[in-house]
């Protein structure tokens, strides 16, 4: 513990009018809860809690007004010590949405997922921590003192999305750094570090990890693969040859997907795409240049293009379909004048209505592209932080990280 943090800490104490503390409590009635239990609380709290004082109301540059929740009286106002002893065994940060896994390494089924996601959430909300202080809005947070595991005397945050670690954050810091306005600056760092520790993890993944992951977030359950003599039969119908990372996605992750509830979002099969023309035909684009000249003409700028649809008709002598001609696979009828290339993906159709395509011959082979009823978006070059560029694999990831190609 270090004394002079603590020291500094008291005097903040002092002379804050906004802070209204409980009388202290006895040693011995912490070493009698100690004994009870077999279990050590972190000496800065003990400190705290028996000579400054037990709980009370807090005030700080970066809360609002909250409870320190009082030691004495936690039973009392609806909290337990009842699993204090199993240990909070997690290290690291723990935030599904940005793609932290379960287990580490595994890709699991639904079933499995609902039922270890329930024990990681119950092992986050009452193993080993004593919880400090929570605000219950809508902007719910919950701050642990870690009690019994591998990061005692830390304090970690949780919240609707997950749970936060601060390496090395005790009690003192936490208070400390609350009271004297350096809290928010701490917390950037220490998510910024979180974020380079998950940008080295995804690296080391494999490809085939890194998909499956991906689609798991999008909720897509996948159809059954297609084999070779399916794509080859495509192939042949439509005189097209389909890109490798295309036939590698169809062949070893699925033939296509959905929500495993709803229509949308909805990664097409090639029964989907069976009755398609112009699969071999050229598309309007065939080069960067074509596409910057179409920018250009519109003060767009060609970095990241969403060109109106309503235009690129008119400059590329594309041909108007009205809105009641029937489009499908794709989701607009102006999307008709898409050949040489097949849709792969479209979102939830009631709200952004985007759809993702492949295309399939000329100088853009290979590249994914967007469109939406209203906007054409040119994916051409596409990457992530790292430099690695957007492929048909890695399109899941990529889709959730940024909201692949909103139009």
């Amino acid at each position: 513990m270090n004394t002079d943090r603590f020291t500094e800490l008291f005097q903040i104490l002092g002379g804050a009018k906004e802070v209204v503390l409980n009388p202290a409590i006895s040693l011995d009635t912490i070493n009698a809860w100690e004994t009870k239990r077999k279990l050590d609380l972190p000496l800065d709290y003990v400190r705290f809690i028996t000579q400054v004082g037990d709980g009370g109301m807090l005030s700080s540059k970066t809360w609002a007004g909250g409870e320190l929740i009082q030691f004495s009286k936690y039973e009392e106002k609806g909290y337990s010590f009842s699993h204090i002893k199993k240990a909070f065994t997690l290290t690291e940060s723990w935030v599904p949405d940005l793609g932290d896994p379960l287990e580490e390494g595994v890709v699991l089924s639904d079933a499995r997922e609902e039922k270890i996601l329930q024990k990681h959430w119950a092992m986050i909300q009452i193993y080993g921590s004593i919880i400090l202080l929570e605000n219950k809005t809508d902007d719910f947070q919950r701050w642990h003192l870690i009690v019994n595991g591998p990061c005692t005397g830390e304090v970690w945050l949780e919240s609707g999305f997950g749970v936060i670690r601060y390496p090395d954050c005790t009690f003192t810091e936490w208070l400390l750094k609350h009271l004297d306005g350096s809290w928010e600056e701490y917390a950037a760092n220490c998510m910024q570090k979180d974020q380079e520790v998950r940008e080295r993890r995804k690296q080391m993944e494999e490809p085939r990890a890194r998909c499956l992951k991906g689609i798991k977030q999008n909720h897509i359950r996948l159809n059954p693969l297609a084999s070779m003599e399916e794509i080859k039969t495509f192939e042949e119908k439509h005189n097209v040859k389909l890109p490798e990372e295309y036939v590698q996605f169809l062949t070893e992750f699925g033939n296509g997907g959905r929500h495993y509830k709803l229509n949308y979002p909805k990664i097409y099969s090639l029964s989907d795409l069976e009755h398609m023309t112009g699969l071999d035909e050229t598309f309007f684009f065939q080069n960067h240049e074509q596409v910057e000249a179409v920018a250009k003409k519109l003060n767009l700028s060609y970095e990241d293009p969403h060109l109106p649809w309503e235009q690129v008709v008119r400059l590329c002598n594309l041909k108007y379909y009205g809105d009641n001609e029937k489009t499908e696979p794709w989701l607009f009828p102006v999307q008709k004048n898409l050949k040489g290339c097949i849709p792969i993906f479209s979102s939830e159709v009631s709200q952004d209505q985007t759809q993702l395509f492949l295309i399939l011959n000329g100088g853009l082979r290979g590249e994914i592209w967007v469109s939406s009823k209203s906007k054409l978006a040119v994916r051409s070059d596409f990457r992530f932080p790292n430099g690695e560029k957007v492929n048909f694999i890695n399109l899941w990831e990529a889709y959730m990280y940024y909201q692949y190609g909103a139009c």
